[in-house]
């Protein structure tokens, strides 16, 4: 016969696959934000950029962000996290093989034209 307090145990820990997807993604989401923030001075001497431009694009990449994780948050809470996660790996995917296709149409149109 089995140990009823080691199955118990077992049923009461939660499954932490999804925590630490989504600890990931926000870890991912972080980098991006640290990289945009150390490259604005590189940009701003790369396309002669003001502090006012420099502030404008930093914002361009903030303000979406913050909107869509307050609005998204409630779609979350009523369809669950496992959903979302599902949804955001097949979008990121799609989103990342369209860039590629795209990118390559654009290097062979490039070369045959100029």
């Amino acid at each position: 016969m089995s140990d009823p307090t080691t199955r118990d145990n077992a049923i009461d820990q939660p499954d932490m696959k999804l925590f630490w997807g989504c600890f990931l993604a926000l870890i991912a989401t972080s980098a991006a934000f640290i990289i945009r923030a150390l490259i604005i001075d590189d940009w701003a001497t790369d396309f002669n950029l003001t502090e006012t431009q420099k502030g404008e694009l930093f914002g361009v990449g903030l303000w979406p962000f913050a909107i869509s994780i307050v609005l998204f948050s409630l779609i979350i809470d009523k369809i669950g996290y496992g959903k979302a996660m599902v949804f955001a790996c097949l979008v990121g995917n799609h989103y990342h093989f369209c860039i590629r296709i795209l990118g390559f149409v654009h290097r062979n149109l490039h070369r045959r034209t100029g």
